[in-house]
């Protein structure tokens, strides 16, 4: 599985680094993991000076990479008509306010190779939560015929729109670019969604959320013998299967041919996008994790990306001014990994933008010097002890990866050392390889004829 989510905390280098130290904060997360007697795998670890429990439960195999071809949109539309389904069925006003008088939080998401649910709550409440829990997904699941047709018309309406949306077509371009064919998801499920039944939403839901294919990270104030026994008591799961063939494509060759950076006209009003995309580190296999290079990445990338001091906000928006806003981060598709970013400006500014952002890489490929190093280490590590010391929301999620065996158990309380070891050797050998303009694949999309005005 891959690194599901990223959450970056934008905080002032001085307020970061001087405000907070490591031993403020119970930054030393050693998780470990158990198995209930029904056989679920759980990684957790004992939060005790918090009563919010964080919980996540991973159904493996089950995102949209997985779906069969005559199903497309399955896991979508599937994970949508089980945020509806409790409300539907109890009741919006009742259910909703109880779940808001309890403090309690049930959601979902639908990534590429999985669906998470996600579940907060306070620790006297985890049996109650994993009865709603059961409740959504558990055994003999049953999806209400006018929930389904209802949603399924909602849905296939949203695609629609969606597909038309500027931002929509810079993603996809970026990926007919990058992997030579369509677009995985949108226009796959267009042709498909129509054909999903209300039986085959029920066939999925027994056998991906089911006790065989679910993996479950915990924090929060509770003990590991406790959470087991509440876990076997109050999750009751379907024990069905579906074979599922995993067939990963080979990404290792995808930027060393060199793409067209391409144009795309979108009529309508001056908003221009520019989506782009770099090599990581580990396009096609699994990250060392014990390498200082992998740490100098994390630390580029966060650079990259940052507010205020960061490449894309200096060489763009704070000197220039050429744009409103950008982002970049590590995305991942099947088993490619690589760097995504979208830089938003104007119709006008479009060549301005190009021109800079490859200015910018030429640059920042060069490398960096002692002293620009030991304070990006001291940005990110505030940044992480912030995170880590007070929410357990984002690391659970890294839990996961540990659960899998993609992390080692002592992931996060090495990260900040590790960090620290990063040698401006290792950020420069690796600036060079990602920030290669090289191998940039780049998409603007906008109304050109408003360009040339």
């Amino acid at each position: 599985m891959k690194n599901i989510k990223y959450l970056i905390i934008f905080f002032g280098i001085l307020y970061a680094s001087h405000a907070f130290s490591e031993n403020d904060y119970d930054i030393k997360i050693l998780p470990e993991i158990y198995k209930s007697k029904s056989g679920i795998e759980f990684i957790i670890h004992e939060k005790h000076n918090s009563e919010i429990i964080t919980m996540n439960l991973y159904f493996k195999n089950s995102g949209y990479i997985y779906e069969k071809d005559n199903q497309k949109g399955i896991s979508t539309l599937a994970t949508i008509l089980l945020k509806k389904y409790a409300t539907t069925n109890i009741g919006i006003d009742e259910f909703s306010k109880h779940l808001f008088k309890k403090g309690i939080v049930i959601n979902f998401s639908n990534y590429a190779d999985g669906i998470i649910m996600d579940v907060m709550c306070l620790s006297h409440d985890l049996s109650e939560t994993l009865d709603y829990v059961t409740m959504l997904i558990g055994e003999n699941k049953k999806i209400d015929g006018n929930l389904f047709k209802n949603t399924k018309k909602i849905l296939i309406e949203n695609i629609e729109n969606e597909t038309k949306n500027i931002n929509y077509i810079a993603y996809k371009e970026l990926t007919n670019a990058l992997l030579n064919t369509a677009d995985p998801y949108y226009e796959s499920i267009e042709h498909n969604i129509e054909k999903i039944t209300r039986n085959d939403i029920n066939n999925f839901i027994d056998s991906h959320f089911s006790l065989n294919n679910v993996i479950i990270s915990v924090a929060g104030d509770i003990n590991k013998k406790d959470f087991r026994d509440i876990l076997d008591k109050h999750l009751i799961l379907s024990k069905k299967s579906d074979k599922i063939n995993i067939k990963h494509l080979d990404h290792s060759n995808i930027f060393n041919e060199k793409k067209e950076n391409k144009s795309i006209h979108f009529k309508g009003g001056d908003q221009h996008i520019i989506s782009f995309a770099l090599p990581s580190l580990y396009l096609n296999g699994k990250p060392k994790r014990d390498s200082g290079e992998y740490y100098a990445q994390m630390l580029l990338i966060n650079k990259l990306q940052r507010s205020g001091d960061g490449y894309l906000f200096k060489y763009l928006r704070g000197n220039l001014g050429l744009t409103y806003s950008s982002y970049a981060h590590i995305a991942s598709y099947d088993n490619l990994e690589y760097i995504y970013g979208k830089l938003l400006t104007n119709n006008s500014n479009k060549l301005k933008v190009i021109e800079a952002f490859n200015e910018m890489l030429n640059d920042i490929s060069q490398g960096v010097t002692k002293e620009e190093l030991q304070a990006m280490k001291a940005t990110y590590i505030g940044e992480m002890i912030v995170t880590l010391g007070f929410s357990s929301i984002d690391y659970t999620y890294t839990m996961l990866n540990m659960l899998e065996g993609s992390y080692p158990l002592n992931y996060l309380s090495k990260l900040i050392d590790n960090i620290n070891k990063v040698t401006v050797s290792d950020i420069n050998k690796v600036a060079k390889q990602i920030f290669d303009k090289n191998k940039l694949v780049l998409i603007s999309v906008g109304d050109d004829e408003k360009e040339k005005s």
